[in-house]
């Protein structure tokens, strides 16, 4: 049977648009299945930042150990029980951090289930993260380059990424504010653990993004991080949901622990330590009108009235100086850390009682302390010379030199107002 041309060359067009229109069909529900890109600046990323003190302790005595001190005749008293087992690190190798990003700190009102069996509308806090593998590790050999740990001497075995399934990761996010009591007139630190929320879960999905897969923080948990190929490697996408959040908290905080195997040891007889946590600082407006309308700002609140300035850091628990005491080894012209407090500096006046001693040629019990825990001694009065009063100081002792020193963290005085001298929005802390 012949066909007729007319019919033969309509059918084949027709073909041709069916099969235009199903791959564009397709490509468009691809393209529809992919994350959404985010404009710039809308991801945040917190660098990695692994610190020498990250891997080891300062010098301690052994812990368990218990030896009579003494001086021998034929033999140097480093050479006895007590010497050896004084100025004794512990070491944590390898240390290992994971990169964190995040979305802006939102509020949503949600529906979640009732006793009554319905569902009501219930406002929840959340924080959309992102988390990769980007191999940031430190070893001895990382260490050791360093000029504040020379001391360190033991060799390393391997120098390399932590694989994800020698990773541990951990986490726990915990949102922390302030509220004002309007009647006593000031005001009171309050703090909420993130919930496992399916529900909520569910719809904060829809709202940020269905092709994006967000897991809760228990999940979060469970996922191993895969080391991440390149810059644009997807990592694993969680959100932290918080509940019951007071309407007029302010002065807002979000502590992120467990993105670091990291520490710095407190008491080495109690086996106590301080885990490296993330710290995220926010504010807004604390009121129960529009909270949903409430924009929460990344950061700190800057203004220009010194005294208000100082009064909003100490709600975000700003880090103040350290005194850090240091073994002065000239031979090599490097010193070692051989102890550090917090000097207590009053963000009132900006005086601390500690330094007022050592200008006054005193060394201070909190400071010698922790040198003792090192295995130091230091007869009672011992002699300081002021090198920069308020800040430095010297003293000597059985042939050694020592200096301590006043060293800002995050902030420093400054004719009687506060200056900052780093970024306030996030901070790495010891907790």
């Amino acid at each position: 049977m012949l066909r007729s041309p007319i019919l033969f060359v309509f059918s084949r067009c027709l073909a041709a648009v069916i099969c235009v229109a199903v791959i564009g069909y397709s490509s468009q529900v691809q393209a529809q299945s992919q994350p959404r890109a985010f404009a710039a600046g809308v991801l945040k990323t917190i660098p990695t930042k692994l610190d020498p003190r990250d891997t080891h302790s300062l010098p301690i005595r052994m812990p368990g150990v218990t030896a009579d001190d003494w001086t021998p005749n034929l033999f140097p008293v480093d050479e006895t029980l007590i010497g050896k087992s004084g100025q004794v690190t512990l070491y944590r190798d390898p240390v290992w951090e994971l990169e964190f990003s995040f979305l802006p700190l939102r509020q949503e009102k949600v529906k979640l289930p009732s006793g009554a069996g319905g569902l009501v509308d219930r406002n929840v806090w959340y924080l959309v993260v992102r988390v990769r593998n980007t191999g940031s590790a430190m070893t001895y050999k990382d260490v050791r380059q360093s000029p504040d740990t020379e001391h360190i001497v033991r060799k390393l075995q391997y120098n390399k990424p932590v694989a994800s399934e020698d990773i541990d990761f951990a986490p726990r996010f915990v949102l922390q504010g302030w509220v004002e009591d309007e009647v006593a007139g000031n005001y009171k630190k309050t703090e909420y653990a993130s919930v496992i929320d399916a529900a909520a879960l569910s719809q904060i999905q829809d709202i940020e993004d269905p092709n994006q897969k967000l897991l809760d923080t228990h999940q979060l948990s469970k996922a191993k991080i895969p080391m991440a190929k390149n810059d644009v490697d997807p990592g694993v996408w969680a959100v932290a949901i918080w509940e019951g959040v007071n309407p007029s908290i302010d002065y807002v905080s979000v502590r992120v622990e467990g993105l670091s195997n990291a520490y710095r040891l407190n008491n080495p007889e109690t086996k106590t330590a301080f885990a490296k946590t993330l710290q995220l600082n926010f504010w807004r407006p604390g009121d129960a009108v529009g909270q949903q309308r409430d924009q929460l700002n990344y950061g700190v609140p800057l203004v220009d009235d010194a005294q208000e300035q100082i009064r909003i850091c100490k709600f975000y628990e700003l880090p103040g100086p350290l005194l850090r005491t240091y073994l002065d080894r000239r031979e090599i012209k490097r010193k070692r850390l051989i102890g550090e407090i917090d000097a207590k500096v009053n963000l009132g006046t900006f005086k601390s009682a500690l330094t007022d001693d050592l200008d006054a040629g005193k060394l201070p019990q909190a400071l010698t302390d922790p040198i003792d825990k090192a295995g130091i001694t230091f007869p009672a009065g011992v002699a300081l010379t002021t090198v920069i009063p308020g800040r430095k100081w010297t003293f000597s002792n059985e042939g050694q030199k020592y200096v301590v020193q006043l060293e800002p963290q995050f902030w420093e005085p400054d004719f009687g107002q506060i200056r900052f001298i780093k970024t306030l929005d996030y901070l790495w802390i010891y907790r």
